[in-house]
């Protein structure tokens, strides 16, 4: 054979290797455009969804630290900005068959509360009929407790604010950790970083552990009507846990979703930024009875009496500032 024959028996072998390469390369970028898509519009929706979380019970409190207890947290009005945008996104807007769809794919979204969260997940329910059925619906507030070796139960918030029943005493305390120190014999209280330790893994496990179970209920659901993708909680990372639970907001997870020869599985959480800041304490030296405020966080033998939102207010107070490195106090 001369090598012009060679040349072409080589074409015909590999051409159709090269057309399917092709095809199959075309078929990844089409992907990760839809990919990228599916990421900005969930991101959207958790940003839109969070910010109805910054309204209050109480206007004259917006301005506030603390305000962020009096929140009234409207939940069907952050799953309808959630849908909405969605909707909007995804080219459902007028689409209500679609939208309804659209919930196959949403195994869980979770509302993420000052001093608990909510789920909005698959649940089962008895129709009008008395025949079992399945819809979307919000779980009550589950809050973030723990229990330690001695019986005492601990309430949980997303800042140092914890409710506490001491057992030995039969009864609920409530208030800020540092201000609590004296208040009861409760090793957890004494010590400020196992306190956040705990803290923070009692709400990083109540909320996984809830989440795990919604979504699985919802696997199962969708296995009993045929589908067969297998939803299951993903990943997050300890960093990013700590990262989300920092503030009060909306977090979604979104799986299932057909792209090419795969399914789209992702989460996404839109902050309220509404609980962490610079949260100045106002104490007094006992022995001297000066005055003085420093931020949150910072370890002084002072008696912690107030806290302000801001330095400026500390100071109209009558406080003087300390400042601390490290919790190490320094003038």
């Amino acid at each position: 054979m001369r090598i012009t024959d060679y040349a072409v028996l080589f074409v015909l072998i590999m051409f159709p290797m090269f057309w399917v390469y092709s095809l199959h390369g075309s078929d990844d970028l089409v992907v990760t455009r839809l990919e990228q898509k599916y990421n900005q519009s969930i991101q959207t929706a958790v940003q839109d969804a969070s910010r109805m979380m910054h309204q209050n019970e109480n206007p004259s409190l917006e301005a506030s630290y603390d305000s962020v207890k009096s929140l009234r947290v409207d939940k069907d009005l952050i799953l309808n900005t959630f849908m909405q945008t969605i909707s909007i996104n995804f080219g459902i807007m007028d689409d209500l068959p679609a939208q309804r769809t659209f919930l196959n794919y949403l195994p869980a979204l979770a509302v993420i509360d000052y001093d608990g969260f909510y789920l909005y997940r698959s649940a089962t329910y008895t129709d009008t009929e008395g025949n079992e059925a399945e819809k979307h619906s919000w779980t009550e507030k589950k809050l973030y407790v723990y229990e330690d070796d001695d019986g005492n139960i601990f309430r949980f918030t997303l800042d140092d604010y914890v409710y506490v029943y001491v057992n030995n005493a039969g009864q609920w305390l409530e208030g800020y950790r540092d201000e609590m120190q004296s208040m009861a014999s409760v090793p957890l209280l004494q010590d400020a970083d196992t306190f956040e330790h705990v803290r923070r893994q009692t709400i990083v496990s109540t909320i996984e552990d809830n989440l795990s179970y919604a979504i699985q209920s919802h696997n199962d659901h969708t296995l009993r009507n045929g589908s067969v993708y297998q939803f299951t909680l993903p990943i997050i990372s300890q960093e990013e846990w700590y990262n989300t639970i920092d503030d009060v907001g909306v977090m979604a997870f979104i799986q299932g979703i057909p792209v090419g020869d795969e399914y789209y599985n992702n989460y996404a959480f839109g902050s309220g930024r509404l609980v962490k800041k610079d949260v100045m304490i106002g104490a007094v030296e006992e022995s001297t009875g000066s005055k003085y405020f420093y931020k949150s966080g910072c370890e002084f033998p002072y008696t912690p009496v107030e806290r302000f939102s801001s330095a400026k207010e500390a100071a109209a107070n009558g406080y003087y500032e300390r400042t601390c490195y490290q919790g190490q106090g320094s003038l």
